[in-house]
């Protein structure tokens, strides 16, 4: 747990100088924006270790990381689970070299990120279309 806090406090002091008010330094990279650190991919320290994007449109594989893929601030997949529900808390590890995957296009209401527990939580929006590899599948009550 000491480890953890520490990465994290690190991972918080490299991202210091480019911080403004709301901003973390920690971003959510992957295949959908082509591994970049965008402002529209930064994530929102909401206090206590907890990071937060709403409206977010996630595809294929991704990472939570800082701009520099620090080794303070990499988090991917365990060995062996990869893919992320949404719906179900993910634990993340730091330095993983594996990276997180989302089955199709995922419309997520908000992804959360707990740096203390190092978990990953995506919650979809309520009624978004499943896109697989083809048409977009909607539920039957629309």
């Amino acid at each position: 747990m000491k480890i953890k806090r520490h990465l994290l406090n690190v991972c918080l002091l490299m991202a210091a100088p480019v911080m403004s008010l709301g901003q973390s330094g920690i971003f959510v990279r992957g295949e959908h924006n082509s591994w970049g650190a965008n402002q529209a991919d930064e994530l929102v320290a909401t206090g206590n270790g907890i990071y937060e994007i709403e409206n977010y449109t996630l595809t294929g594989a991704f990472k939570i990381a800082d701009a520099s893929w620090s080794s303070a601030c990499n988090w991917g997949a365990p060995a062996g689970s990869t893919l992320v529900r949404p719906g179900e808390k993910h634990q993340l590890e730091n330095g993983s070299n594996t990276n997180l995957t989302v089955d199709g296009e995922t419309v997520c209401a908000k992804i959360t990120f707990d740096a203390n527990e190092g978990t990953l939580l995506i919650e979809k929006v309520p009624d978004a279309p499943e896109v697989l590899a083809g048409p977009a599948l909607w539920p039957v009550n629309v």
